[in-house]
């Protein structure tokens, strides 16, 4: 039997059973990273392997201690096509032991892994979730999610983060918006600020292509992360060899850039620690 729709192996804190289809409850809302919906087609192929006698990598499930339920928290689609194939008795789950909070960055980062990636778009708006979760009674931070486990889990940049818990403190202090008031999405979030600028002299247009641009980095940067990360510790040289390589005649304009960013990236790092400016004010 073949084994498909490879996802993160179960680590510490998590176990192997089984469970019929009944027990496991879904919340798209708390769990649900990607856009609006599954992917009917991913769904309709995982379905079929199912009727071949193939095995889904098990969805993790978690029991919320609040109601005694257990949710899948990583592998909707699987659930899904275990439902379309009408699969009768128990399937193999892995069950995720941990506080609610440890299940939603487990949630975020399964989606990274798994056969279907996050696309930009998706991975703004997971970051924007995990950067609006906050707790009045964690003190003057309120942040449920430091930035370290944003990015961790989500694949974005420290200073994309730092960028929206910046939106978001700016939204209260200017006319007292909580988290839970702003937008759900980072893409509703962008034109709620649009609506809200006023300034003449062009800063609307110039805060939108920066936007534009941040994101546009945070793509390349998923596409190129893992492999630099890799081959910088074994083998630097190589790697930069490789990199002129690739750049050929664009090596020093690009060398330049880079300098740029990494002049802007200082200054975003002092101003975006978790404890300064860009925390939220309450």
């Amino acid at each position: 039997m073949t084994k498909t729709n490879q996802t993160l192996r179960p680590g510490a804190g998590m176990k192997h059973r089984k469970c019929s289809l009944s027990e496991i409850r879904t919340d798209p809302a708390r769990f649900q990273f990607r856009g609006p919906g599954l992917c009917s087609e991913h769904v309709r192929e995982m379905a079929d392997a199912v009727k071949r006698g193939d095995t889904l990598e098990p969805p993790t499930i978690w029991r919320d201690p609040g109601d005694g339920q257990l949710y899948v928290i990583a592998g909707h689609h699987r659930l899904q096509a275990y439902t379309a194939a009408k699969r009768t008795g128990k399937i193999p789950v892995i069950e995720f032991a941990g506080e609610y909070r440890d299940a939603q960055l487990y949630a975020v980062k399964s989606n990274r892994n798994n056969k279907l990636h996050f696309t930009s778009v998706e991975r703004s708006d997971a970051t924007w979730r995990l950067v609006r979760a906050w707790d009045p009674e964690l003190g003057t931070d309120g942040h449920t999610f430091s930035i370290a486990e944003i990015t961790k889990s989500a694949g974005s940049t420290k200073p994309t983060v730092n960028r929206m818990r910046k939106a978001m403190a700016d939204a209260y202090r200017e006319d007292g918006t909580t988290p839970d008031m702003l937008p759900e999405t980072w893409g509703d979030m962008r034109l709620r600020r649009r609506e809200q600028a006023l300034d003449a002299d062009g800063w609307e247009c110039d805060r939108d292509a920066e936007e534009a641009h941040s994101e546009e980095v945070d793509r390349i940067y998923g596409q190129l992360n893992q492999t630099m990360h890799q081959e910088r510790h074994r083998n630097p040289r190589a790697l930069g060899h490789a990199i002129k390589r690739c750049l050929g005649s664009d090596t020093y304009m690009v060398l330049d850039w880079v300098r740029e960013a990494n002049d802007g990236y200082a200054d975003e790092d002092l101003e975006g620690s978790d404890d300064e400016a860009a925390a939220f004010p309450f």
